[in-house]
């Protein structure tokens, strides 16, 4: 996430500027791909190994 062009860097204005909500919104930004990351990563399981069943 820091290594992304504009991101890491509005993430260290808003603590250092100490914007509450800056900061909020960065980690809830962080949290929701993290999510997404760990669905996609579920749905990549089911669909690629064999041995494990949905029901």
């Amino acid at each position: 996430m820091f290594n992304w062009n504009g991101m890491g860097r509005y993430f260290i204005q808003t603590l250092n500027n100490n914007d509450i909500h800056g900061v909020v919104a960065v980690a809830a930004f962080g949290a929701l791909m993290t999510a997404i990351g760990a669905i996609l990563a579920d749905v990549a399981v089911v669909i690629l190994d064999p041995r494990v069943r949905v029901s």
